[in-house]
């Protein structure tokens, strides 16, 4: 299946995503938490300034090779030419091309080299988008520590 945008006067297309693209697409969303019955507006905002930069990575410029596309620049045409029913239906198109629930019972399907690497990304993508990102030396506090300094008066 191939989806096909007309944004800034330029064409674009949307396919499944290969290997290179979910790495990519998950460097994106790594710390986000997303919740698993998340539809596309709520995408919108839960991506906030990482929009542009996810849908630049899903979608590519007509007759470009994947290896060769320029995501940052076509994620600064986005910002300023992608409108509201664009980004809608592209992110709409994202999941009847990647269906997610398939993907992940395909896996564990599937045995080799190639599902062991797709889950992993999978299983890091969903794990780190279920809990807050935590720095290895961080521990995680009940609230904030107030610290005061009296000086005698």
């Amino acid at each position: 299946m191939e989806n096909v945008y007309v944004i800034g006067g330029k064409e674009y297309t949307q396919k499944a995503l290969v290997l290179g693209q979910w790495r990519q697409l998950l460097d994106v969303l790594k710390g986000i938490s997303i919740p698993a019955d998340i539809d596309a507006h709520g995408l919108v905002n839960i991506l906030d300034d990482r929009l542009a930069l996810g849908l630049a990575i899903i979608i590519n410029p007509a007759g470009i090779p994947l290896k060769e596309k320029d995501i940052p620049a076509i994620a600064d045409e986005l910002e300023f030419s992608a409108d509201a029913e664009t980004i809608f239906k592209i992110i709409d198109d994202f999941f009847a091309c990647n269906p997610l629930p398939l993907i992940l019972e395909k896996i564990s399907q599937g045995a080799g080299f190639l599902s062991g690497i797709l889950q992993t990304m999978l299983l890091t993508a969903l794990s780190s988008a279920s809990q807050p990102e935590t720095l290895p030396a961080e521990t995680q506090s009940s609230g904030d520590i107030l610290q005061t300094n009296a000086s005698p008066g």
